[in-house]
C-alpha cells in the first residue's frame, strides 16, 4: 500500500481544530480523499511544505524554516567534516567511545552520591575518577590484545600503568602499606613528587594496626600529614589500596570498622586542603611508596 491509497488521519478528538478536521489558513481544500502522496513532493520526495504551509500559524512556519536553516547547515557541516572522521583509525573511536561510556557512568555515579547520600559533588574528583578508569581500562585492553586474547596468569603485563606527573599546581602524595600478622605491624612509605616529576619528600615509618586495612588507612593518614606539614595546599593522595578510596571518595562506612577512625581523621585532613582529591592506581604506578614497605 502506497501514499497514493492511505488517507490523510484526521484526529477528530483534536479540541484545537474545529470540526475536527484541519482548518487551512488558504485556499486549500481539504477532503475526506486527501492522500499521503499529496502532503510529499513527487520530485524531492520531501514535505510538499508549499502544500503545507497554508495549514501553519505565522509562527510555526518560522520555526520550520528555522530549523531547515539548521538542518542545511548542519548538512553542509556534516559533508565538510567527512572526509576528516573517516580518517580517523577506528582504535582511536573506541577509546572515544570508551571514554564517554566511563564519563557518563561517573557523572551519574556522583549525582546518585549526592541525592542519596548528600556527598557534595567536587567536578575534579569526577575527572580524576575517570581519567584514571579509562587509563586502566585502556592499559588492561592493551594488555590483552598484546597477548591475542589470553590472560596474563602468574605474568607481569607487558604494558603496566606506571607513575605520572600530577598537573600543576598540584603535588602527588603516593602512600603504600605493608603489614604482618603475627606482629600486629608494619611500615608505611610515603612518597611526595611536583608536576616536574621532582622528589620533594620521602618518609618511612613504622606502625602498630589491627589489620591491613588499618594499615592503608595509616598510609594515607601519614601521606595527609606531611603534605600538610610541608606548606602544601593542592595535593592528589594516591594509593593502590581500591577500598580505602572507595571509602573516602564515597561513604566511610563501607570500610572496615578497624579502619573507620583512621580514615575519618584522613578525610578531615583532606578537607583541610585547598584542594585535595583521593586516587587509587595499580601497585605498577605505585612502586617508590611500595618499595619502602618492603
Amino acid at each position: 500500500m502506497g501514499g497514493q491509497d492511505v488517507r490523510v488521519w484526521v484526529d477528530r478528538w483534536l479540541p484545537s481544530l474545529p470540526l475536527g478536521r484541519s482548518s487551512p489558513i488558504g485556499e486549500v481544500v481539504v477532503t475526506r480523499n486527501l492522500r499521503v502522496d499529496t502532503l510529499i513532493c513527487p520530485q524531492s520526495r520531501d514535505w510538499n511544505i508549499n502544500f503545507l504551509l497554508p495549514f501553519l500559524s505565522v509562527v510555526d512556519q518560522e520555526a520550520i524554516e528555522g530549523y531547515r536553516w539548521l538542518q542545511s547547515r548542519s548538512l553542509s557541516v556534516r559533508d565538510h567534516l567527512l572526509p576528516y572522521v573517516r580518517s580517523i583509525p577506528d582504535e582511536l573511536w573506541k577509546r572515544i567511545w570508551k571514554t564517554m561510556a566511563f564519563t557518563c557512568w561517573y557523572i551519574w555515579k556522583a549525582q546518585c552520591n549526592y541525592v542519596f547520600n548528600q556527598v557534595r559533588i567536587n567536578p575534579l574528583n569526577v575527572v580524576l575518577a575517570i581519567s584514571n578508569a579509562v587509563g586502566f581500562f585502556l592499559a588492561a585492553s592493551s594488555n590483552y590484545a598484546v597477548n591475542g586474547g589470553r590472560e596474563n596468569v602468574g605474568q607481569t603485563p607487558s604494558r603496566a600503568p606506571y607513575w605520572i606527573p600530577p598537573p600543576p599546581p598540584f603535588t602527588r602524595i603516593n602512600v603504600d602499606a605493608s603489614w604482618f600478622k603475627m606482629s600486629s605491624s608494619g611500615f608505611v612509605g610515603v612518597v611526595l613528587r611536583d608536576a616536574e616529576a621532582r622528589f620533594i619528600a620521602v618518609a618511612w615509618y613504622h606502625i602498630r594496626a589491627p589489620c591491613a586495612a588499618a594499615a592503608e588507612a595509616l598510609a594515607l593518614l601519614r601521606g595527609c600529614e606531611l603534605g600538610a606539614s610541608l606548606g602544601y595546599s593542592e595535593v592528589i593522595l594516591e594509593s593502590d589500596s581500591s577500598k580505602a578510596v572507595s571509602c573516602l571518595l564515597n561513604s566511610l562506612e563501607n570500610g572496615s570498622w578497624e579502619a573507620f577512625l583512621t580514615l575519618e581523621r584522613v578525610k578531615t585532613l583532606g578537607e583541610a586542603f585547598q584542594n585535595c582529591h583521593w586516587s587509587w592506581v595499580p601497585r605498577s604506578a605505585n612502586m617508590v611508596a611500595d618499595t619502602l614497605t618492603s
